[in-house]
C-alpha cells in the first residue's frame, strides 16, 4: 500500500512541476524572443543613427569642399540603409547683425501681381488680377500695432468701373476670409482703397486694433492675435482680386501703391503688369526708389571680408526728378573704404563720414553722406542711374543678417505729389527713397535634417575655423 501511495504521490509531485514549468518557462521563453526583438531593433536603430550621421558628415563635407545651395534636398545609401537629408541656409534669428536704423521701417509692405505680364494677344485684359501685399515685421519688438493699409490702384479706371472680390488673408499658416476694402478717395481714373474701412486718417480711430471699431470683431478674429498684431519678424499676406471693366490699354506698365499706417511707410511704385510687351520702368508717380546690393552678400565667419555695394536710384515719375543727397549706414564696426570706378552716376568724393553716428538705438554705426554733382542730379522719366563702393566687414563670430540702409532725398523743384497720397504720406516719404533690407549681408548658417527608419536627427552647423555643431536634436 504505501508503495501505491508514493506512486500517487510522486504522480501529483510531477503534474505540479509540469504546471510551474509552464509558468516559468513559457515567459522565459516569451522573455527571450523580447531581448531578441529589442536586441534586433536597437541595432536598428543604431544603424539608422549611424546612417543618419554619415548623412550629416556629407553635409559638413559640401560645406568645406562643395557647392552648398541656399536649399538642397539629396538621399544616400549608408550601409544599405536609404537616409533623406534636407538642407536649408539660413541666418540665425536675433543673433548678431543689427535691427534697422529707420523707427518707422517696422513692417515692409512688399506688393506683386498675377499675372503680371499681358500679351497682346490677350483681348480683352479686364482681369481679374490677382494682388498680394506681403507683410513682414522687421524690428526687435512689437510694441505698435499696424491700423490700416491704404492701396492706390493703377490710372486705369474710376471706381464705377472696377470691382474688387476675394479678399483673404494669409497668417499662421492658414488662409482667413478678410472683408472688402472700402474706396476712400477718387481721382480722375485712379482710386484708392483702405482697409479697415471705419479707419479715421485725422485722428487715427477705427483701425484694426481699435475695439470700439466696427470691423473690430472681423480683423481680431484672424490669426492668433488679430490681424493688426505682428510679432518679431512675423510675415502676413493680404490678397485680393480687382476687375478693371475697361480693361488695361496701350504698350504700358501698370504699378501701383501701398501705405501703411500709423507709421506713412510706402512701398514705392510695385506690382507691375507689362502690357503688349512693354520693358519699361513703371512712370506712373511715386518719386524716386533706391535698392541696394551687396558682393559677396555670404560672409564666412571669422573671416574679414571687403564688399563691394551698389546703389541703383529710379525715377518713377513720368516726368524729370532732381536727386538730393544720398545717406548711407553701414552696420556696426564695418568701414568705409573708398569708390569704385564703373557706375552711371558721379557722386562727389570723398563724402562726408561719420564713424560714431548713433541713430538711436545705441549701436553705433558709420554713416556716409554722398553730394551729387549739379550736373549729375537731374534724372529723366524712368531713368535709373548707380554707382558702387567698399566697405570692409570685420570678422563675424554668430550668424546673423547686417544691414546696410540707404536713404535718399529729392532735389529742388520736384513739384507736388498726386492728391492721391495727400495726408497717408508727405513730400518727403514720397519722393525720397529707402533700401529696407536689400543691401543686406549674411553669416550663415545650415539647418540639416537627415532621416531614415522612422528616425530624424535635426542639425545646426556654422562654418568657424571649420564647421561648428550648434545644435543636435533626435526625434
Amino acid at each position: 500500500m504505501s508503495r501505491r501511495g508514493e506512486a500517487g504521490f510522486a504522480l501529483i509531485l510531477v503534474l505540479i512541476l509540469v504546471a510551474v514549468g509552464s509558468l516559468v518557462l513559457i515567459p522565459t521563453i516569451q522573455l527571450s524572443t523580447t531581448a531578441v526583438k529589442s536586441s534586433n531593433i536597437a541595432q536598428a536603430k543604431t544603424r539608422a543613427m549611424y546612417a543618419i550621421d554619415g548623412g550629416h558628415e556629407l553635409v559638413v563635407w559640401q560645406m568645406l569642399y562643395g557647392t552648398l545651395a541656399e536649399t538642397a534636398s539629396f538621399t544616400l545609401d549608408a550601409c544599405g540603409v536609404e537616409v533623406s537629408v534636407d538642407v536649408q541656409r539660413r541666418a540665425v534669428p536675433g543673433e548678431g547683425g543689427v535691427a534697422l536704423i529707420d523707427n518707422t521701417a517696422r513692417i515692409r509692405p512688399l506688393k506683386s501681381v498675377e499675372p503680371s505680364v499681358v500679351p497682346d494677344a490677350v483681348i480683352p485684359r479686364e482681369g481679374p488680377y490677382t494682388y498680394t501685399i506681403n507683410l513682414e515685421q522687421l524690428v526687435d519688438d512689437n510694441l505698435e500695432e499696424l491700423e490700416a493699409i491704404y492701396d492706390v490702384l493703377p490710372a486705369v479706371a474710376r471706381a464705377d468701373r472696377l470691382m474688387i472680390d476675394n479678399v483673404w488673408v494669409h497668417a499662421d499658416g492658414q488662409d482667413w476670409p478678410a472683408p472688402l476694402p472700402v474706396i476712400n478717395d477718387e481721382q480722375g481714373q485712379q482710386v484708392r482703397i483702405l482697409w479697415p474701412t471705419t479707419y479715421n486718417l485725422s485722428d487715427g480711430s477705427g483701425g484694426f486694433s481699435d475695439v470700439n471699431g466696427a470691423e473690430y470683431a472681423l480683423w481680431e478674429a484672424i490669426g492668433d492675435e488679430g490681424f493688426g498684431h505682428f510679432d518679431v519678424r512675423e510675415a502676413k499676406e493680404l490678397r485680393f482680386d480687382v476687375t478693371f471693366y475697361d480693361g488695361l490699354s496701350g504698350q504700358n506698365t501698370w504699378c501701383n501703391w501701398t501705405v501703411l499706417r500709423p507709421w506713412g511707410t510706402s512701398s514705392g511704385p510695385q506690382a507691375e503688369i507689362y502690357v503688349d510687351g512693354s520693358g519699361e520702368e513703371c512712370k506712373q508717380g511715386g518719386g524716386f526708389t533706391v535698392t541696394k546690393a551687396a558682393d559677396p552678400a555670404v560672409l564666412m565667419p571669422g573671416v574679414g571680408t571687403d564688399i563691394t555695394y551698389e546703389i541703383s536710384i529710379t525715377n518713377h515719375e513720368d516726368q524729370p526728378l532732381d536727386l538730393g543727397q544720398v545717406f548711407d549706414y553701414l552696420p556696426p564696426e564695418f568701414v568705409y573704404i573708398g569708390p569704385v570706378a564703373g557706375g552711371t552716376l558721379i557722386v562727389v568724393d570723398p563724402p562726408v563720414v561719420v564713424d560714431d553716428f548713433n541713430p538711436g538705438d545705441g549701436k553705433l554705426r558709420t554713416q556716409i553722406i554722398w553730394d551729387i554733382l549739379p550736373s549729375e542730379k537731374l534724372f529723366t522719366a524712368g531713368q535709373t542711374k548707380n554707382f558702387f563702393f567698399i566697405a570692409r566687414a570685420p570678422p563675424q563670430e554668430v550668424s546673423g543678417n547686417f544691414y546696410n540702409e540707404v536713404f535718399i532725398t529729392e532735389g529742388t523743384g520736384t513739384g507736388a505729389m498726386p492728391q492721391l497720397f495727400f495726408g497717408i504720406i508727405n513730400d518727403t516719404e514720397y519722393f525720397g527713397g529707402y533700401s529696407w533690407t536689400d543691401g543686406k549681408v549674411m553669416v550663415p548658417s545650415y539647418d540639416s535634417e537627415a532621416s531614415a527608419d522612422g528616425m530624424t536627427i535635426d542639425a545646426n552647423l556654422i562654418y568657424f575655423g571649420g564647421v561648428w555643431i550648434t545644435s543636435y536634436q533626435v526625434r
